[in-house]
């Protein structure tokens, strides 16, 4: 008698439960996993392995979708195009991914042993400069601050990708001698420039090779004006170390300006 009434629970269970509790659990790539973004207002492939013929059924933003393995046990689902929003809940048989967004994905680069590509990859159209000066340690060069990180990256994202006018920190575009001065021009990110305190980190380079700290004379709202140490200039350096210290350089929504090596240029412009 236990043995039927045993027989009578798993058979309703079996015939009441959705198949997917049932299935073997699929494999899904690293970066398919919770906490992920999907870019939205395109569409998007998701893809795992399972057994050979497995059914697959995902459920995302109240819809299901599904697929069937291959002879390999490879799957692949395209979802439409999502409108951004989160946090959401996907579920792929019976596996379960949490704190899932839908938004803008972007790729970025700029570690320290990738100087030389990422100042080439700047001078590309459609490409922006996140500058992350003032935002991490000492002894650390990956910041703990992450969200004035993103924030930086963002503005770049909204200037490039959806042509929003939004302020981006300054980036020096040349260098002249006038007299026993410098000047330093630099790009309009949308704000003048401005300091605090007393400004310094700027050093000049002689025809011998060696670095002088150089004075400030003058502010603009997109030049700055040092007095050579000097008497050949050859190059201007600012905030040119591991650890520059606190960035004294900015514009008025506090964004500093990057870090920066530029040749002089040895015309003086006409005034």
């Amino acid at each position: 008698m236990k043995k039927l009434f045993l027989f009578a629970i798993l058979s309703l269970f079996f015939w009441t439960h959705d198949p997917v509790d049932v299935q073997a659990r699929v494999r899904l790539p690293q970066h398919i996993a919770s906490g992920m973004v999907l870019q939205r207002g395109q569409p998007l492939t998701l893809h795992g392995r399972g057994d050979a013929g497995e059914n697959i059924v995902l459920a995302f933003r109240g819809k299901k979708y599904r697929a069937t393995t291959d002879a390999q046990g490879l799957w692949q689902i395209t979802l439409p195009a999502q409108k951004p929003g989160g946090p959401y809940t996907m579920r792929v048989n019976d596996t379960t991914l949490t704190d899932v967004w839908v938004g803008d994905v972007i790729l970025c680069a700029g570690q320290s042993n990738m100087e030389l590509p990422v100042s080439r990859v700047v001078d590309l159209p459609d490409v922006g400069l996140a500058v992350t000066l003032g935002t991490g340690e000492w002894n650390d060069i990956h910041p703990l601050d992450k969200k004035t990180v993103a924030d930086r990256v963002a503005r770049q994202l909204f200037r490039l990708a959806y042509g929003e006018n939004v302020t981006t920190a300054q980036m020096v575009e040349g260098a002249c001698c006038q007299g026993d001065t410098i000047v330093l021009q630099f790009d309009n990110g949308g704000s003048p420039l401005f300091y605090e305190d007393s400004l310094r980190g700027f050093s000049v380079q002689g025809k011998d090779g060696r670095h002088a700290w150089a004075r400030v004379l003058a502010v603009g709202d997109d030049t700055v004006t040092l007095l050579s140490p000097v008497d050949t200039p050859r190059r201007v350096r600012y905030a040119w170390a591991d650890n520059p210290g606190k960035p004294l350089l900015r514009n008025k929504e506090g964004l500093p300006a990057s870090p920066f090596e530029i040749e002089i240029d040895s015309e003086t412009p006409t005034p």
